[in-house]
């Protein structure tokens, strides 16, 4: 079964955060994408973290420069540490440094996202400005990809994704 959704933009923007790569680097959120275009996958829970590996996969094979945003703040603190060692062993090396964990924000960031069901990755693509131009939530899916790719290629020609 594939669950997808279409989500409508919102004006909200990303609030500033600090989070930290599976490499151990703190970075400044939404700073990180300020000046480029890029597409972030975020997960609220496991079961749409899973669903993040896909999409980065094949973003990554593909050449968009995405990034994997695990928000981890409703995550008993103990339990926090055993997520981001798991992911580690989960994600590709070569991903590690482009996926990070943020451990506050949860609430403002559903907010600014308009995230509705947990379970599902949440696609978000920012211009070089890093205003939102298209969000898709759900499981990595051909159609989403193709559309995502198409809206890709229009941002980074300079035309209305």
């Amino acid at each position: 079964m594939v669950l997808m959704a279409p989500v409508a933009l919102s004006a909200a923007a990303i609030p500033p955060l600090e989070a930290e790569t599976l490499t151990g680097e703190k970075v400044k959120l939404p700073e990180l994408w300020t000046g480029r275009p890029s597409v972030v996958i975020w997960s609220f829970s496991k079961e749409a973290g899973e669903g993040v590996r896909a999409w980065m996969a094949a973003l990554e094979q593909a050449g968009v420069d995405a990034w994997g945003a695990a928000v981890l703040e409703k995550a008993p603190r103990f339990v926090r540490p055993m997520i981001r060692r798991g992911m580690r062993g989960d994600f590709p090396k070569q991903l590690h440094s482009r996926t990070f964990c943020v451990y506050r924000g949860d609430k403002e960031l559903r907010e600014a996202l308009g995230v509705v069901d947990d379970r599902l990755p949440f696609v978000v693509m920012l211009d070089a400005t890093g205003a939102t131009v298209w969000k898709h939530s759900g499981v990595y899916e051909e159609a989403a990809h193709s559309e995502l790719i198409e809206r890709w290629r229009r941002l980074l020609s300079g035309s209305n994704p």
